[in-house]
């Protein structure tokens, strides 16, 4: 997840507009030998070396998987660790939520295909903790290092930034506005809201309009998320009396 704005709301966007949370951060795609698309053949790029910041991305994805939160925040920067645990915290509530929605919608519907949106896509755009992560080599520069990496068979490729400290590597990110973090929990809710509707009897009318109605809306507080920033201390107020 090289968290930034754009990938986090693009990737939900995407979803929106094909029913079914990147650019700055991702290099030129290396598809010489793949037309364009699909997965890398990885003989097009050099292998990553067994040990460094590679090794602490793989392990990122492992501990994604079982949803190790408290050892995620151990490969992560300082001053990054609770932001991104907590980001990361949200974006799986958003796809857990839709993955009960759509489990509802199959059973409530009458199957699958009666699915109306499906914002599992995001699970492929989280970068080090995306679903499908396929390493492909590292590069140093002094304390530095960038992993890159394809997710799934997505291009461009996503460059990770590393960062060691006292001999450690640890995980880097890019971070979008921690008011992106409120909004996505707010996705999740309203997600796990229509669920419920859906589990109490809407019809299939009720069910397609919640998305223009409430999803939408919701995502689109996501791409509008900032931080106010801090307030100005000035001399006339921080003089105690």
């Amino acid at each position: 997840m090289e968290m930034t704005r754009f990938r986090i709301a693009s990737t939900l966007f995407f979803s929106t507009a094909a029913l079914s949370v990147t650019a700055c951060d991702r290099p030129a795609s290396i598809d010489a030998k793949n037309g364009g698309s699909g997965r890398v053949d990885e003989s097009v790029v050099s292998p990553a070396p067994s040990r460094g910041p590679a090794d602490v991305a793989r392990r990122l994805n492992t501990l994604h998987i079982t949803r190790d939160y408290v050892a995620i925040a151990s490969h992560i920067v300082a001053d990054r660790r609770d932001s991104v645990v907590e980001i990361l915290r949200a974006l799986d509530a958003v796809l857990e939520a839709d993955a009960r929605l759509r489990d509802a919608a199959t059973k409530r519907f009458g199957g699958p295909e009666y699915v109306a949106w499906n914002l599992s896509v995001l699970q492929n755009n989280l970068g080090v903790f995306s679903k499908e992560t396929n390493i492909l080599n590292q590069s140093f520069q002094g304390d530095f290092a960038t992993v890159t990496l394809q997710e799934g068979d997505h291009l461009p490729l996503v460059r990770a930034p590393f960062k060691q400290v006292q001999g450690h590597w640890y995980y880097a990110p890019d971070m979008p506005p921690a008011a992106m973090t409120g909004e996505l929990r707010r996705l999740a809710m309203e997600i796990d809201n229509i669920r419920q509707g859906v589990e109490s009897g809407f019809d299939y009318a009720e069910y397609l309009e919640s998305f223009p109605r409430r999803v939408v809306p919701a995502i689109r507080r996501i791409t509008l998320a900032k931080d106010e920033p801090a307030p100005r201390v000035t001399a006339a107020n921080s003089n105690e009396d």
